[in-house]
């Protein structure tokens, strides 16, 4: 549950070949991943392997249980034979390939098997896995910034409030498949609007200090574009600064707007949210710790607490802008 101020450095990359051909893959997917079931695995996991070829030499192939994924993924990025892993789950799944990607220095690419996919968005990849294998021999290796709570990388937020709220709500509600996520999601909205939090909080972004009680606090690795979205991403993964939106304890009707106003793309001029960006963010609250989302998992954090942002700190396979 703490974190310590002092933060560790990113790994270093190591070189990876340019030859797409001297290049050794190793993929790693989550079998229980939405759109994992709805294949046929053999047909899977020959499509897999074709796609494979376009980004070098296929090396290992894992359709792994969720409860084995993350001794998968560990050994793949420390496997110094192996030169680029990609990664086949949902953003928690995400997330955590990422974190041993930076510790490892060693390039990612994931492919969109989950509900809001926004890690293999903000590569540039389509949302639709049979689209987006065609598309990986077109992707290139580029370097994007990321974020940490001392040891604990994410690569697009941390929301303090009523968004780790809904997420528990939905998980304690149960679902069986991706639509049944968005509606135990859409009902836990509706919960956390009409019953808000109210955090006591200072959050000091670099020379600005917001203090009070907030419902909703959205730290996002780089400022969000203002355009309709479910899941936003940023105006530029190379930004350089974190985003603060800070919505304030207030009635439901107003909660009401400012989401609306998100989902229209209102982020930065939402009149509901303070805005701030820093390359630090510090926390303090009245609570001795504070429930967190980062990246869409839960974690329980020890307050005070400081969230920075790790310039070029994970290298992606992209695809380019159109």
């Amino acid at each position: 549950m703490s974190t310590a101020d002092a933060l560790p450095d990113a790994g270093e990359s190591a070189p990876v070949p340019s030859d797409t051909g001297a290049r050794r893959v190793a993929m790693i997917v989550n079998r229980q991943a939405g759109t994992v079931r709805s294949w046929d695995e053999a047909a899977l996991t020959a499509r897999l392997r074709a796609a494979a070829d376009r980004l070098g030499h296929l090396a290992e192939l894992v359709l792994a249980d969720p409860a084995d994924l993350h001794d998968h993924m560990e050994r793949a990025f420390a496997d110094p034979a192996i030169d680029l892993v990609v990664i086949g789950g949902g953003d928690g799944t995400a997330s955590s390939a990422a974190a041993a990607a930076i510790r490892h220095g060693k390039p990612i690419c994931v492919l969109p098997l989950g509900t809001f996919n926004l890690f293999a968005r903000l590569s540039g990849f389509p949302p639709d896995l049979e689209a987006a294998l065609a598309r990986l021999g077109d992707g290139e290796l580029v370097s994007i910034d990321a974020g940490r709570i001392g040891e604990r990388w994410f690569v697009h937020h941390v929301s303090i409030g009523a968004h780790p709220r809904v997420i528990r709500l939905r998980e304690e509600a149960g679902y069986t498949n991706r639509r049944g996520k968005m509606l135990a999601g859409i009902r836990a909205w509706a919960h956390a609007i009409l019953d808000p939090p109210k955090l006591n909080l200072s959050i000091g972004a670099d020379e600005t200090t917001l203090r009070g009680a907030f419902a909703s606090v959205l730290v996002t690795v780089n400022e969000l574009a203002e355009q309709p979205a479910m899941a936003p991403l940023p105006r530029d993964p190379l930004g350089g600064r974190l985003a603060v939106y800070a919505t304030r304890t207030m009635s439901p009707g107003r909660l009401i707007l400012f989401t609306l106003m998100a989902l229209a793309g209102r982020w930065r001029s939402n009149p509901f949210a303070a805005f701030a960006k820093a390359r630090r963010v510090a926390i303090r609250s009245t609570r001795p710790s504070l429930h967190l989302a980062m990246d869409g998992e839960q974690v329980e954090m020890t307050v005070p607490f400081h969230v920075e942002l790790v310039p070029a700190a994970l290298t992606v396979l992209r695809l380019p802008a159109a």
